[in-house]
């Protein structure tokens, strides 16, 4: 067994979990320029993969890839995803969700925190 793969899907249960928390806010910026200005929050991005849609236990299976991929650029940087290992390690986190009840339930929490903000 990969010695990397049991840290990296605590690390995306962790960051799924994390979603059931609202997003700490900051102060307001007076213009809509400020705010073009401002990269995305790793939640924004999420939600924005979510869509605003409720969704099937068949919709989460096809929302799990995109989210981790999305986790896991966030982790390492959008340069990483070019890199095959990201790839594999991609789907070996991906492998264990869908075969873990206990993940597939952080995931469907997590999708329903999203639809809350």
């Amino acid at each position: 067994m990969d010695p990397l793969r049991p840290d990296t899907t605590r690390m995306m249960t962790e960051a799924l979990s994390a979603l059931r928390k609202p997003e700490a806010r900051g102060q307001a910026f007076s213009t809509a320029s400020a705010q073009a200005a401002q990269p995305l929050s790793l939640r924004q991005r999420l939600r924005a993969i979510v869509g605003d849609a409720p969704h099937t236990e068949r919709d989460m299976d096809a929302l799990r890839l995109p989210l981790l991929r999305c986790i896991l650029a966030e982790q390492w940087g959008d340069r990483a995803t070019d890199d095959p290992l990201f790839h594999e390690i991609l789907a070996a986190v991906d492998h264990d969700m869908q075969g873990r009840p206990e993940l597939r339930h952080v995931l469907h929490e997590a999708v329903l925190a999203l639809l809350k903000t």
